[in-house]
């Protein structure tokens, strides 16, 4: 009887020893759980969400401002050898010409001729 009563209670404490084995993984199971859903956790998401999104946001911008100082360093060079396509000179006698309230760019003696005035500009 007492071999029965060792071997009972011995059975019975490996029972119990193997069935907390599974609730402590539930336990951690658990936990992991908690973990993810945790306001503390949330928010420590969120601000690693924030920060790569301000540093995306810097990055952005400093390629914009990039790719605008560029652009204008090109337009200013370009300026700098700009020639026209007709290799014709320009005349000297274009003015501006005041005819009907409106403005035309026309020789002098064509604006005179249909009864323009010539403007002058104004200093």
């Amino acid at each position: 009887m007492a071999r029965r009563l060792r071997i009972l209670a011995l059975a019975l404490g490996a029972g119990l020893a193997c069935a907390s084995c599974g609730v402590l993984e539930e336990l951690d199971k658990g936990k992991a759980e908690l973990d993810k859903i945790s306001p503390s956790a949330r928010k420590e998401a969120e601000e690693k969400k924030a920060a790569a999104a301000e540093a995306a946001r810097t990055g952005a911008v400093a390629k914009a401002a990039g790719a605008a100082r560029g652009a204008r360093q090109a337009a200013a060079q370009w300026w700098k050898t700009a020639r026209s396509i007709d290799s014709e000179e320009t005349s000297e006698d274009v003015v501006r010409c005041l005819l009907n309230g409106a403005e035309t760019y026309t020789r002098k003696p064509d604006c005179l001729m249909r009864g323009g005035r010539v403007a002058t500009r104004s200093p």
